[in-house]
């Protein structure tokens, strides 16, 4: 493979960290390519992917709002997004577009880079949209004893519930009101707490999901946002006694899974040079 064209589509990309990230990837593993921003609307998704396609492109991300948009175009999927619904990472072979969800790996792998062990943790996990399902797929598939779902509309918590429960029926997993009260009532010793939502993210870096409580010394407090790094929901954890863990490293490791996919073989990257070229980039927006 001579030259690597790659891309990533969706609205808004503007701001994405993914050029940075993969051109990074390109030159310290020695491949030569590429890797393109594509906005891209739900509307003209068709027209793009036929234009990619002719490119010659080897593979692309796929981000919002197009994650789900983009499932009738592909040849086929991975098991891992097949059951989380959504594709962030598309795989060009001999004209076929293969689908992959790299975000529950990648949010696995920051968990373990943290030293995390889950099985003996239980989790409550913010939020029901494609995020939340990458995050509990992955929790699931390690071995999580019990998940808690809170989103400001159960029903779409309890859909969740019941269809991570078809593919994970040994695991209890329940839905709960977008109510403090009824949250903390969740919180155990060794709880796993994970933003999945977008408050608190940049601009509006002063929201938080909601006002954590006092928390036990086992606890971990995961924000996805890493836009700013430390949000108002990781300072409170800190605030509250918890260990925290920030969206960036997610963010690298679910671009290294895809560029693993597109590369063939496993990428060589030096974590904390990869942060810090991302925090430069981030320090630029604002």
């Amino acid at each position: 493979m001579s030259h690597l064209h790659l891309g990533i589509i969706g609205c808004p990309i503007r701001h994405s960290l993914s050029p940075v990230l993969h051109t990074y990837l390109l030159q310290q593993n020695g491949q030569e390519g590429s890797y393109r921003s594509f906005e891209t609307q739900p509307s003209n998704l068709a027209e793009r992917v036929s234009d990619l396609l002719n490119s010659g492109i080897r593979g692309f991300n796929v981000t919002i709002p197009l994650k789900q948009e983009i499932l009738p175009f592909l040849t086929d999927i991975s098991n891992a997004a097949k059951t989380i619904g959504a594709v962030n990472t598309v795989l060009v072979h001999d004209n076929r577009l293969h689908g992959h969800n790299t975000d529950s790996s990648g949010f696995m792998r920051s968990l373990q880079h943290s030293g995390i062990e889950i099985k003996q943790r239980s989790a409550i996990v913010l939020g029901a949209g494609g995020a939340s399902r990458a995050v509990i797929y992955g929790l699931l598939a390690e071995g999580i004893s019990e998940i808690t779902i809170a989103n400001r509309t159960l029903e779409r918590a309890r859909n969740l519930a019941v269809s991570m429960g078809r593919f994970f029926p040994e695991t209890a997993i329940s839905v709960c009101d977008w109510n403090i009260e009824k949250i903390a009532s969740h919180i155990s010793e060794r709880a796993l707490i994970v933003n999945t939502t977008s408050v608190g993210m940049w601009p509006d870096i002063d929201k938080t999901p909601f006002v954590l409580p006092a928390l036990p010394a086992e606890a971990i407090v995961v924000d996805l946002v890493y836009n700013p790094l430390e949000t108002q929901f990781i300072a409170q954890g800190k605030s509250a006694g918890a260990s925290t863990i920030d969206g960036l490293n997610m963010f690298i490791f679910q671009g290294v899974a895809a560029f693993e996919i597109w590369l063939g073989r496993a990428a060589i990257f030096d974590l904390e040079v990869l942060r810090n070229l991302l925090l430069e980039k981030l320090a630029s927006y604002e």
